[in-house]
């Protein structure tokens, strides 16, 4: 399993992130903002767009998912609170409900075997910090889930 981060030089200082698995070469989509960039880095990576997720409903994090459904073969996934997809045999995503930027919120974690190599947070933590509740967070609630 691997993770594809890709640096949007928008106003919102975005990323994009494409998770793929190294035995099926088949891809998820997470929050895409520029559907171009994300077939073009999937092109050169030699991988396949096959799912869609999304941490949270805010435009910036959305704002492709048209684009993106309208490839060849992509489906939208929608997970609940502890489900688990498998992307392979070997890999799965667990999905938890962190609530506070926004309720509608998710996290998902990622599973090689028995081991977490990495989780993708959205908009719930940053590098040296946490979402902001501007937007139509709570900031108790995004205590909360931070705590927990």
């Amino acid at each position: 399993m691997r993770v594809i981060q890709i640096f949007l030089d928008n106003s919102l200082r975005n990323f994009n992130y494409i998770l793929y698995s190294e035995i099926t070469k088949h891809a998820i989509v997470f929050d895409p903002f520029s559907a171009e960039r994300i077939v073009e880095v999937c092109q050169q990576a030699g991988i396949t767009p096959r799912y869609l997720l999304n941490t949270h409903s805010h435009p910036d994090h959305i704002q492709a998912n048209n684009e993106i459904l309208e490839l060849p073969e992509v489906q939208n996934l929608s997970l609940a609170h502890n489900e688990v997809f498998q992307l392979s045999v070997d890999e799965k995503i667990v999905c938890l409900h962190t609530p506070g930027h926004v309720a509608d919120h998710y996290c998902y974690f990622l599973y090689e075997k028995d081991t977490m190599p990495g989780v993708i947070t959205g908009d719930t933590v940053f590098n040296g910090g946490v979402g902001n509740c501007k937007n139509g967070g709570n900031p108790d609630v995004l205590s909360h889930t931070i705590r927990d």
